[in-house]
């Protein structure tokens, strides 16, 4: 059987785990097994999830494991704030948590990408971006003269130098 490469994840996670059974060893808390157990699906998940194929497998196992550390760290939350534990365990906890949490997220990311593949519905990318600009294939470009309210000789008096057709189409006027 080959070697597992080291995951940081699951070193987190099995810190958080090291840490929490510490902590219920030395005190008796309310849900002390809902907290162990959510503490300890979040490394069964993660090893579960790398023991597959990449893909919605895997990813689906990584959720689980993420779900899993989102409900220890509030287990932990009301406890701290029950004033069942102190800040000075509560903090590093939560914070190995939630950065548990962002590198699982991460992790379900990184393997959806190669799923993901841009497909071009124009029909609504147009809609979302507003009309396209520029000159339209097959249509005549509107130059000063055949437009009455831009005459030439007013831009002149006025000291405006004239645009050119396609200055006007970047502009959106015809």
């Amino acid at each position: 059987m080959s070697a597992r490469p080291r995951l940081r994840v699951l070193d987190g996670a099995q810190e958080v785990v090291d840490d929490i059974n510490q902590l219920l060893k030395s005190r008796r808390l309310p849900n002390a097994a809902q907290l162990r157990d959510a503490a300890e699906s979040i490394t069964a998940n993660i090893q579960e999830a790398f023991g597959r194929d990449a893909g919605p497998d895997r990813n689906q196992f990584l959720r689980f494991a993420r779900a899993s550390a989102e409900e220890a760290s509030e287990r932990l939350r009301v406890r701290f704030r029950a004033k069942d534990i102190s800040a000075k365990v509560y903090w590093p906890l939560h914070h190995r948590l939630v950065a548990v949490s962002r590198m699982l997220t991460n992790l379900m990311s990184k393997e959806r990408q190669p799923d993901l593949r841009p497909v071009r519905n124009s029909h609504i990318e147009d809609a979302v971006r507003g009309p396209v600009r520029g000159p339209v294939r097959g249509r005549r470009q509107r130059t000063p003269s055949d437009d009455p309210s831009e005459d030439p000789s007013e831009d002149a008096v006025r000291g405006r130098r004239q645009r050119t057709p396609s200055e006007d189409a970047v502009r959106g006027r015809r």
